[in-house]
């Protein structure tokens, strides 16, 4: 039996030596508008090559910022990206006749893109992977492209999103028009993020921040219990201003792509630790629907 141990701020997780478990499916829907799209991976794609991700898609170029340690020359028309290069990893459609210069050949999650498609009309771009969780690592006092993990509805605005954050707070933020320009954020306070979205924001000195709630995995590749491996610990921490409330829940995976092995076996079941010394609540307890 798997369990979740809760435990001073932490959850342990311990599973018995059983076949290994593996993180869950999961789908990503981003919309891909004509032209350029400023798009952020919440899922590890399965296959990564990106002539496999990109299969029967509209893209021309898919490129990824190559974090360099120096500042970043900002350009507001990402059509002038050719002008630097060496700031950025590339793919090229196999149909292109520049297809042979690529420099990017997989696609990871956790991190953010910039798309160009060839289409006429927004199309929608569904990504299979498990989901990870990837820290950024910020370039301080420069331009920084990233993206955060958000949920399809409810999401902050950018002000609630970046408050008490160090460096960051207050900062300039572009995000890609439906033109394709970068256009700065002006009201900060009323736009909202999208989930899915990457953008820029400037960071004075050299940040930290991971988001207004943060989750501290051992592994990037999220929870995985492995054949042996009993114990698993994870923990939360409210990074904002403000006291929230967090809840844990456990969900449902899809199936693997064609040719993943092994399939799907089913619902993992869950048991976690209870330690309210307020109370006779001490000790293990099922997983319920949400925490």
């Amino acid at each position: 039996m798997r369990r979740l141990l809760f435990l001073a701020g932490s959850l342990l997780l311990l599973a018995a030596a059983t076949p290994a478990a593996r993180a869950q499916w999961a789908t990503q829907t981003i919309q891909l508008r004509p032209g350029w799209n400023a798009v952020y991976l919440e899922v590890e794609p399965e296959p990564r090559e990106c002539d496999a991700v990109l299969a029967g898609l509209p893209v021309e170029t898919v490129w990824r910022w190559n974090r360099r340690v120096s500042s970043v020359q900002f350009i507001q028309d990402p059509n002038q990206l050719i002008q630097e290069p060496e700031a950025w990893l590339t793919w090229i459609s196999p149909n292109h006749p520049l297809a042979g210069n690529s420099s990017l050949f997989i696609m990871e999650g956790g991190l953010p893109y910039l798309i160009k498609s060839t289409n006429a009309a927004t199309v929608p771009w569904n990504v299979r992977g498990r989901p990870v969780q990837r820290k950024i690592d910020w370039l301080g006092d420069s331009f920084n492209l990233v993206g955060f993990p958000l949920p399809a509805t409810g999401a902050n605005t950018f002000q609630n999103f970046f408050a008490g954050a160090a460096g960051l707070a207050g900062s300039a933020i572009y995000r890609m028009n439906t033109a394709g320009i970068w256009a700065q954020v002006i009201n900060p306070s009323t736009t909202t993020m999208t989930q899915g979205e990457s953008f820029w924001v400037r960071a004075v000195g050299l940040p930290t921040f991971q988001g207004p709630v943060a989750v501290q995995v051992a592994r990037r590749g999220g929870i995985d219990f492995g054949r042996t491996l009993t114990e698993q610990t994870f923990r939360i921490q409210n990074n904002s201003t403000n006291a929230r409330s967090v809840t844990v829940r456990q969900l449902v995976s899809e199936n693997p792509p064609a040719g993943v092995q092994p399939p799907v076996a089913g619902v993992v079941p869950l048991s976690y630790w209870q330690n309210n010394f307020g109370t006779p609540q001490v000790g293990w307890a099922n997983f319920p629907s949400q925490l």
